[in-house]
Parts: structure tokens; sequence; C-alpha cells
């Protein structure tokens, strides 16, 4: 999920950092204190969607937290699934591979809730169950999707015996 929008003190965050000016301009605006940024992308989902207003803080991560992250000159929104050795491994929740590890000072803020159509009340993101929580789901979202492919549960379940595919053939 990357991230595109302005904070509410007009620190206009785009979805590729082209140089350490604007890290560093972003950086000085998280010690400032929260700031706001609007979602894009479907990696997070269902936990983030696009349109979706973010609020980040500069603060330790912990490990299940949705993190900003400068990585390969972009900056994501995803999720911390592990640590080691001072480094993180970052994932989207609808994704069915990690996208990596980072460096923890590649880590700008930590989200802290999220805002739904802009009229919604802020959902809080913080807290060690929402974190265990949002850990599960992206660690069961590759299998779940597995499943729906290949047992057919998008559309019902099939009937894949002779008999289904001989009412099939009848009734196409």
């Amino acid at each position: 999920m990357t991230t595109t929008g302005a904070s509410t003190r007009g620190c206009d965050l785009a979805a590729r950092l082209t140089g350490v000016a604007e890290l560093h301009a972003l950086r000085e605006a998280l010690r400032a204190g929260p700031i706001e940024v609007v979602a894009s992308g479907v990696s997070m989902r269902p936990l983030l969607r696009a349109g979706d207003r973010v609020r980040l803080e500069a603060r330790r991560p912990r490990r299940g937290d949705v993190a900003l992250v400068a990585h390969d000159s972009r900056l994501l929104l995803h999720r911390l699934v592990r640590r080691r050795d001072g480094a993180w491994l970052l994932r989207g929740d609808a994704q069915p591979r990690a996208d990596g590890w980072v460096r923890g000072h590649a880590i700008l803020a930590v989200a802290t809730g999220v805002r739904r159509d802009g009229r919604a009340p802020w959902r809080s993101l913080d807290g060690a169950p929402r974190r265990w929580l949002g850990l599960a789901l992206a660690e069961a979202a590759p299998f779940a999707r597995r499943l729906r492919r290949g047992r057919g549960f998008r559309g019902g379940v099939r009937d894949r015996s002779r008999r289904g595919a001989a009412r099939a053939k009848g009734a196409g």
C-alpha cells in the first residue's frame, strides 16, 4: 500500500521518494507530531483501502504494527511481521509473499488510526489485540487465496463429480 495526499499541516507526501531531502522533510514533520496520509493500493486490504486516511506517529515499532517504511525509493504502509538482527520483515496483509527485510532506520512511523470515507470516526490500530489479529490475518491470507482458487469457493462450491459435470453440460 503506497501513500499519497497531504498531512493536516500541509506537508506533501508522495508515493515516491526522490532524494534525501524529501526523506529528511518527512522525518521532521513526524517529529513535530502525528500526521495523516491517504492510502492507495490494495496490498493492505481489508484493513486499509484506497482513500482511507491513516494517522501516523513516530514511535518505536512493535511486531504486528502497520508502519510507514521507505523501501526501494517508495513509501509503503505494510505490516512488520518479524524482527531479526535489527531488521524487520515487511508484508502487505493481502500479499502472498513478504516484501523483504528492511533495516530499523527505514521505518519512519507507525500507523495508529484509520478513518474511512472521511466522515467515520477514527478506528485505533494501536494495541496488542489489533496487532496480533492483523498478524494472524496476514499469515492466513495466502492460504485463504489458495483455497478459493483451488477449490472454487469464489462462485460457490463446485461439484467436481461426473454427475455434476453432466448436469452442468445439460444446463448450458
